[in-house]
């Protein structure tokens, strides 16, 4: 089984639920944000164009010269080396997740993930086509030193991120004790969420245990989610906007100093970093309150009635 089939056999499967997810916003006369779904559709497909003809090539061929370096050998007979890979997976995914949030040169790819000013299942492949160039891919090489394959490693990866599918909606309650052990909709909402006390929390792929151990775990409250998006970003229906435009203002960052430290903080600090601050930013976390409230919500119904 590769990659391709598991894709394969499930996309028909997500777009239905998808079109599900929208007739029942219609049968509540909620108002669902299809200009946005249309948006994260058109956009996974660039990406799997890009990433298949592209990216996908240099990082098996990466994968592949680092696993002949590796200190032992999986070959998944077991059923506890599955158990081991998953763990390590997720793992990986955690500390990918959360330096992309932390480290502006990969939230530079990874906010494309984060534009959407809603939550719906669409909005969950909404994926970057920088990706390989933020270098996430480097996350999970530890797995192929440590002897997993990378066929078995792009494989489970690929099933984390198939689960991942069903956290991006707003018509899943909590889940009582499971909120606790896994990433549901509700703990994902939190994550997608720019409200002060919710912002960099919950980066597990499927389960929120290490969320727990590293201090990153927050659970939604009573009323909910309000706000979602990425803080100061307008709302925008251009794929090349939404794939860009955290890159183009880096580049401008680093084009209007002359100093070396600034240019290097400017890629490699937290996104909320500037020269002004004293002490640089530890997140995105760290602007104000006043910075966050002053972000324009986009208005789903302010553009269905032009």
């Amino acid at each position: 089984m590769q990659q391709e089939d598991i894709l394969r056999a499930v996309i028909p499967i997500l777009i239905l639920l998808i079109i599900l997810e929208g007739a029942y916003y219609g049968v509540k006369r909620r108002t669902f944000p299809y200009k946005e779904a249309l948006t994260s559709l058109g956009m996974f497909l660039i990406y799997q164009l890009v990433s298949l003809k592209l990216t996908k090539p240099w990082t098996q061929s990466i994968s592949e010269w680092i696993y002949q370096y590796r200190l032992t050998t999986f070959d998944m007979t077991q059923w506890w080396h599955w158990i081991a890979l998953y763990l390590g997976v997720e793992f990986a995914y955690y500390w990918m997740h959360r330096c992309s949030h932390e480290i502006r040169w990969l939230w530079a790819s990874h906010s494309v993930h984060h534009s959407p000013h809603h939550i719906t299942l669409s909005g969950a492949y909404r994926l970057s086509i920088t990706s390989f160039i933020s270098g996430m891919f480097i996350f999970y090489l530890g797995l192929q030193i440590l002897g997993f394959s990378p066929k078995a490693g792009a494989i489970m990866l690929a099933l984390n991120l198939l689960y991942q599918f069903w956290l991006h909606t707003e018509l899943i309650p909590r889940l009582s004790f499971l909120e606790g052990i896994f990433n549901t909709p509700s703990n994902h909402r939190v994550h997608h969420s720019i409200e002060p006390e919710y912002i960099d929390k919950n980066y597990g792929g499927t389960l929120v245990i290490f969320d727990r151990i590293f201090g990153t775990y927050a659970a939604e409250r009573s009323e909910g989610v309000k706000k979602y998006g990425v803080i100061g970003k307008n709302e925008s229906f251009n794929p090349i906007v939404l794939f860009f435009r955290e890159w183009v203002a880096m580049a401008r960052d680093v084009g209007g100093t002359s100093s070396l430290k600034d240019k290097w903080k400017f890629c490699f600090g937290s996104p909320g970093w500037t020269p002004s601050k004293k002490e640089p930013v530890q997140s995105i976390a760290s602007l104000s309150e006043n910075d966050i409230h002053s972000f324009r919500e986009f208005d789903q119904k302010a553009v269905g009635s032009k």
